[in-house]
């Protein structure tokens, strides 16, 4: 019930909310002038008539941005899409980090823009061209995988990048950790060249991402004579023999000259999941050992 001290403006309020399904982020506006004067949501809920729990909800867009408000009337955006902005009061701060980055990123992947002149974040990625590093690269799943992912990407984003940080900011957290995480993908390199140190700083961190996502590439590539026994030597291909088959099938294969000996190791290793010890990831090697020490003692 409202008394004569409340004033035309909150009557009219609370008039429309009670005949009209008023826009959610009207009533954001409404509730929160006179969450304002220091009013509870019970209070606010009582006046309006409606639930506390609805208040409480139509408040938390406090912490989304005007703009996405401004999409959101504008019927661009859904109220779950916006309310995803509103999960906590520090949201905010968090969810424009996570456009700055990946708006960096995203003008060099995406762009070209790989001296970073299009962002404030003095951010510069390099994204290698991994085709040279090794014959059949681009046909291979996982390169088809990212090519893939690309062009989805590229369908979504603007076609100008003068465009992308407008959409960035329209765009929930899950869509921007998305795109981020294929931004990065697209600058990640593990490949071991032949100056490189086993224990080079780079491959010991892509070792630790493989292991964290545990990695199994197995899934991505397989050695054939053409991607990998044809160019090893022999006692490379028998020891590979040797770990995945027995001495036994090594030694029958001993005499067969270099070419005969990759086609026949091919066909040996298919299907077996060996690897170079190069693509081996330790937690799936720590995985395997752990369930042959269970299969033993059982």
């Amino acid at each position: 019930m409202l008394d004569g001290s409340e004033d035309a403006g909150e009557i009219s309020l609370a008039e429309n909310i009670e005949r009209l399904a008023m826009h959610p982020a009207d009533q954001f506006d409404a509730f929160k002038a006179q969450a304002d004067t220091g009013k509870g949501p019970e209070e606010i809920a009582v006046r309006f008539g409606i639930s506390p729990a609805v208040v409480r909800r139509r408040l938390k867009l406090a912490a989304v941005s005007p703009r996405l408000l401004e999409v959101y009337r504008a019927d661009e955006m859904d109220l779950d899409q916006l309310m995803a902005f509103a999960v906590s009061d520090d949201h905010a701060p968090s969810t424009a980090l996570a456009a700055v980055v990946t708006h960096a990123m995203a003008l060099t992947v995406f762009y070209g823009d790989s001296y970073g002149t299009g962002s404030c974040l003095d951010l510069r990625i390099h994204t290698p061209d991994l085709r040279s590093s090794a014959e059949g690269i681009a046909a291979s799943p996982a390169a088809q995988a990212l090519d893939e992912r690309r062009a989805a990407w590229t369908r979504r984003l603007p076609q100008e990048a003068d465009g992308l940080w407008d959409w960035l900011m329209t765009q929930t957290p899950g869509t921007l950790t998305d795109l981020m995480a294929c931004c990065a993908a697209f600058t990640l390199t593990a490949v071991h060249k032949p100056q490189d140190r086993s224990d080079a700083p780079h491959l010991l961190h892509a070792d630790q991402l493989a292991k964290e996502l545990r990695l199994d590439m197995t899934q991505w590539w397989q050695p054939t004579a053409a991607s990998y026994f044809g160019r090893i030597s022999k006692a490379r291909i028998l020891e590979a023999v040797t770990e995945a088959c027995s001495k036994g099938a090594a030694d029958n294969l001993a005499k067969l000259k270099k070419d005969a000996l990759a086609t026949r190791a091919e066909g040996k290793l298919a299907g077996t999941g060996w690897l170079p010890a190069v693509l081996r990831s330790t937690a799936l090697d720590d995985a395997a050992i752990a369930t042959a020490e269970i299969a033993e003692a059982a």
